[in-house]
């Protein structure tokens, strides 16, 4: 009886310590990066730290959500930096408008309306966009959220030039030196798959 009882105590106190933020993420919501917790852009609920959180995040819909296919592509907005605090056993909700044709997916996608909830009641945050040209295939987006004051990643820090054939140049560079996971990454990106 004294183990039993013993055990049930070591187990309730073992799951006070491990209770942390749970984060589920809305059908249209893609986190690109978040502080100290690792996400994939296919993630739909992510275990979180407790304290101040940081993720990038991104407006991601089918370009004609009514269709069963969705075969005309994806439209996303440009990235998002978001904060907030959590803490404790919390069930966040991190979503944003679900479009019901092409040409609302297209307005949220300039626009979106980004709403963070826990227990049915709205989260402060902060929200603050980032310029989608100064992020490239190279970025690292974990290096900018767990960066305590970021203002947005900085430029490649190889002068671009101004010609056409001088940012090819600069582009053919840049691949050279990319190991081969980020090789992958980009043609994946530059050929939109």
């Amino acid at each position: 009886m004294k183990k039993t009882l013993f055990t049930a105590a070591a187990l309730l106190l073992c799951g006070q310590a491990f209770a942390a933020p749970h984060l589920f993420i809305g059908d249209n919501v893609s986190v690109l990066a978040a502080r100290s917790t690792r996400v994939s852009i296919f993630s739909k609920d992510v275990m979180l730290p407790d304290g101040a959180q940081k993720m990038i995040v991104k407006f991601d819909s089918p370009v004609n959500p009514e269709s069963v296919n969705n075969n005309r592509g994806r439209v996303t907005s440009n990235p998002y930096i978001i904060s907030f605090t959590a803490s404790g056993n919390e069930e966040i909700h991190l979503s944003t408008g679900n479009p019901l044709d092409e040409k609302e997916a297209k307005q949220m996608a300039q626009k979106p309306v980004f709403t963070v909830t826990a227990g049915g009641k709205s989260v402060p945050f902060d929200i603050r966009v980032l310029d989608r040209d100064s992020i490239t295939v190279f970025t690292d987006l974990t290096a900018i959220v767990n960066e305590d004051n970021s203002a947005a990643p900085s430029p490649s820090k190889t002068p671009v030039p101004a010609t056409p054939q001088g940012q090819l140049s600069t582009l053919q560079q840049l691949y050279l030196k990319a190991d081969d996971s980020q090789k992958k990454a980009f043609l994946k990106w530059a050929l939109n798959l």
